[in-house]
């Protein structure tokens, strides 16, 4: 394997339809594809996600990735939130942390208003990222009480310690509001968030894959290194796969 360098070396002009994926998108200066495009059986493809998990787009692009959610006292949306109970009626709402480091580098979160009712199935709170928008549903049905000020100042805190200090509101539920709203259990939530990580490395996969995909300036044409997927395939488009695969429900 050889990324890109200042290494001046010429290789002959390779269709567009020979190009490992990786190639097309300016990470390696040369490398054929011999395997039909079958990345997810891909040693290389798999090497090369390894190499770029830690600390750039996040470790749900690792195949082995694996974040144990917590049991006690938590349920789970489907839009891959957390809640826990906090004392009689007060709910503590955060991201699951898999879609939290999915996230990647928000710019900024706007969260709800103390004293404004939130409800299932309606956006409550708004991540911005470079040039687009997350928008998340409340899990439960109530009043917010108290926002994490924390996480308004510093919203990197969302992606890397969304278990704890990255929580994002709390809320005054009404009685029995957590048996009306639809949760699951943890059992429940690891198979659900796995398929949708399944789905999401797919859907990656597949975009990167593009035969006409426009990466920009990269490496190998001399401009600024790739620091993470959503660069490569560019925000608004990584935005609709977020979109897509944890929000449409």
């Amino acid at each position: 394997m050889r990324f890109t360098s200042d290494d001046k070396s010429s290789h002959p002009i390779v269709p567009e339809k020979l190009r490992c994926i990786w190639m097309t998108a300016g990470i390696l200066s040369y490398q054929l594809c011999n395997r039909q495009f079958d990345c997810e059986n891909c040693p290389l493809d798999k090497a090369m996600r390894m190499h770029f998990s830690p600390g750039s787009h996040g470790a749900f692009f690792n195949e082995q990735y694996h974040c144990e959610l917590p049991s006690e006292d938590c349920l789970f949306s489907r839009d891959h939130c957390w809640v826990k109970n906090m004392n009689e009626d007060i709910i503590r709402v955060g991201l699951e942390p898999g879609f939290a480091a999915a996230l990647i580098s928000p710019k900024a979160i706007a969260l709800p208003s103390v004293g404004e009712n939130v409800e299932p199935g309606k956006f409550c709170c708004w991540i911005i990222l470079e040039g687009e928008t997350i928008p998340l549903r409340s899990p439960v049905s109530g009043k917010i009480v108290t926002t994490n000020a924390r996480i308004a100042d510093e919203p990197h805190e969302i992606c890397q310690r969304a278990l704890t200090s990255g929580w994002l509101f709390e809320v005054q539920v009404y009685d029995q509001a957590l048996e009306a709203d639809n949760l699951m259990t943890k059992e429940e939530a690891d198979q659900c968030y796995s398929r949708d990580f399944t789905r999401f490395t797919t859907m990656l996969n597949e975009a990167l894959r593009e035969n006409n995909m426009q990466v920009g300036m990269t490496m190998q044409d001399g401009g600024a290194v790739l620091r993470n997927v959503s660069d490569i395939i560019g925000a608004k488009k990584y935005c609709e796969l977020l979109r897509t695969v944890f929000l449409a429900k």
